[in-house]
């Protein structure tokens, strides 16, 4: 989730630094920051679930081809 994470930083700070008008691409800052802040942790753990279930897959998969 490292990349994400420091992506919503650098997003959230140029909206802060720049304003929302023009700087909030993906309008995630069109219901104020508390909704922002919700969205970016449910893009984090997202992402760490992806990432959760791509270690889960590779394990298996590992230890299916060990048994070959």
């Amino acid at each position: 989730i490292l990349f994400p994470l420091l992506y919503g930083i650098v997003y959230v700070l140029n909206c802060i630094f720049n304003g929302i008008q023009g700087n909030d691409w993906y309008a995630f800052l069109a219901w104020g920051y508390p909704v922002g802040v919700v969205i970016f942790i449910m893009i984090c753990a997202a992402m760490a679930a992806v990432g959760l279930l791509l270690r889960i897959l590779n394990k298996v998969y590992m230890k299916h081809r060990k048994q070959r």
